[in-house]
């Protein structure tokens, strides 16, 4: 078989098989998409494959060869983000194009194919080239941190695809850059004969000079409160800490201030892309251990409003859409505690499926190979760590 256009021959005579049956192996190898194939995957499918097993395009399991289960999750989260996966679908990548984004677009035209012989796709050839240009950073044997390889994907992809520091120049631009303003002000230490008392939160002077700034961002950080160190003896057993989104999401609402470094910051956003990656930090670091916060996030589904965390022109307020529904949620699981035992870690992403009528309540969840459907409720009880919402104007489109 031709390696570059999987036409078949016979050797050594070298004459070419003119057969439909093989035409199947073709379509598993190298698939195609046209602009219609594409348009027509945001509504339900069903496909079949060798063994008469039924499955869903987009929604099958990818390959954990020992530890990659961190990146099959981002994997999984970018290719149903339209914007990035209808690019890669009609791409035909075949001059001096990073292999990067070549394999990258060779594994989403795999993992969206209606004619698998198997409901499964492996990431290894995709995954070799990630160690490769990562500097073994990011490694198929050993655990690592879906956030650090979203955001080194995030940038390698932009410039793989050709974009500069402008707006809109990549896919990956268009999709996830916003921008946000940021207030700094010095911090000046006080003694209590002055008014000022060291439990007082952080806020800022308007009589003192306030720097302000502003930056693009391709995700935003979500600070979680630290866990309670005393327990009600009643809840002891059964106690988690949860808090509702909105509540963590003030801190972009452009009022609420932040110690850091001697410096009070706040932040609020000026711009809203169309997709918004939100990360948790669950995870921090001190001189003995690696702490998890097991704070469970509560959120809706479907309505989440960003209009008290963006600065809009008072003529824009009613033109501009603010409104999200979440489209996917990777989550972490690992054994109960503060400790992160990275030893017993196992990645998990829920995916809201395809647009039908009367199954609004179930979603899809993948770990690996298994992908099962999951109630909406199920949700909200797994310890979050990255979300991607979708703008609520462009799920018909």
């Amino acid at each position: 078989m031709d390696p570059e256009r999987y036409w078949v021959y016979v050797l050594p005579d070298g004459y070419k098989v003119s057969d439909p049956s093989l035409d199947d192996i073709s379509r598993v190898l190298a698939p195609s998409f046209t602009k219609e194939a594409v348009d027509a995957l945001s509504q339900p499918q069903t496909a079949f494959d060798l063994s008469n097993t039924p499955y869903t395009p987009g929604y099958i399991g990818l390959n954990n060869i020992k530890a990659n289960d961190y990146m099959n999750v981002v994997i999984h989260a970018l290719l149903h983000v339209p914007l990035i996966r209808n690019p890669l679908l009609l791409s035909n990548y075949t001059g001096k194009e990073p292999e990067l984004l070549k394999r990258f677009a060779s594994l989403s035209k795999k993992l969206w194919n209606s004619r698998l012989f198997k409901s499964q796709v492996s990431p290894h050839d995709f995954l070799q080239e990630v160690a490769r240009v990562s500097a073994g950073k990011f490694q198929i044997m050993q655990q690592g941190d879906p956030v650090e390889f979203l955001g080194w994907m995030l940038n390698t992809l932009h410039k793989d695809a050709g974009g500069s520091k402008r707006r809109n120049s990549s896919m990956i631009y268009s999709a996830f850059q916003g921008e946000l303003r940021l207030d700094t002000q010095l911090v000046i230490v006080k003694d209590e004969l002055s008014g000022h008392m060291a439990s007082a939160r952080p806020e800022f002077d308007i009589d003192r000079e306030i720097k302000s700034t502003k930056s693009p961002f391709l995700f935003l950080a979500i600070d979680l409160p630290p866990p309670p160190i005393f327990q009600d003896a009643v809840e002891r057993d059964n106690f988690i800490p949860q808090v509702n989104i909105y509540t963590l999401l003030s801190k972009y609402d452009g009022v609420s201030a932040q110690e850091f470094a001697g410096q009070v910051k706040r932040f609020k956003c000026l711009r809203l892309p169309p997709y918004i990656i939100l990360h948790f930090r669950r995870f921090t670091k001190n001189v003995f251990v690696e702490e998890k916060n097991p704070t469970v996030v509560t959120f809706p589904l479907k309505g989440l409003d960003f209009k008290d965390f963006v600065d809009l022109p008072v003529d824009q307020n009613a033109s501009v859409p603010t409104t999200y529904d979440l489209l996917a949620n990777i989550t972490h699981e690992s054994t109960a505690g503060t400790t992160r035992d990275k030893a017993n870690t196992a990645w998990k992403i829920t995916l809201r499926p395809p647009s039908e009528t009367g199954k609004e309540e179930e979603w899809i969840s993948i770990q690996d190979l298994i992908v099962r459907r999951e109630q909406k409720e199920m949700i909200l009880l797994g310890e979050t760590v990255l979300q991607i919402w979708e703008r609520q104007d462009l799920i018909h489109q």
